[in-house]
């Protein structure tokens, strides 16, 4: 026996619940005219509202300068890894590198941490 997949199963069954019925053909097929078939009755007729819009315009992609990222040393997983090896022995935080920098800690046992602008 070969599974299906359940979505397959539910379009398949939704497919057969919309499908009309002999009732519902037969009630189609006698409010029609045979033989009688015309262009109006199949095409339904819309609106369209077309723009000009003037050929002397550019449109151009959004620009962003490249800037220099500041420079911490050597950073693994977002951490300096001499910061890494001074936080572990000591336990105290290292020196700021920058006047802008903070120093946080990553755990309670102040074991690991690392530099974010304060």
């Amino acid at each position: 026996m070969r599974k299906l997949p359940i979505g397959a199963v539910v379009l398949g069954a939704m497919i057969l619940a919309l499908s009309p019925t002999a009732g519902q053909a037969a009630v189609y097929a006698s409010a029609r005219k045979p033989g009688v078939w015309s262009m109006a009755s199949a095409v339904e007729l819309v609106d369209v509202i077309v723009r000009r819009v003037p050929r002397n315009v550019i449109v151009v992609r959004p620009y962003r300068p490249w800037v220099r990222r500041p420079h911490y040393g050597s950073i693994v997983a977002g951490i300096v890894i001499g910061t890494i090896i001074a936080a572990a022995v000591a336990g105290v935080p290292p020196p700021s590198p920058r006047p802008d920098l903070c120093w946080y800690w990553a755990d309670r046992a102040h074991t690991r941490g690392y530099w974010d602008y304060c």
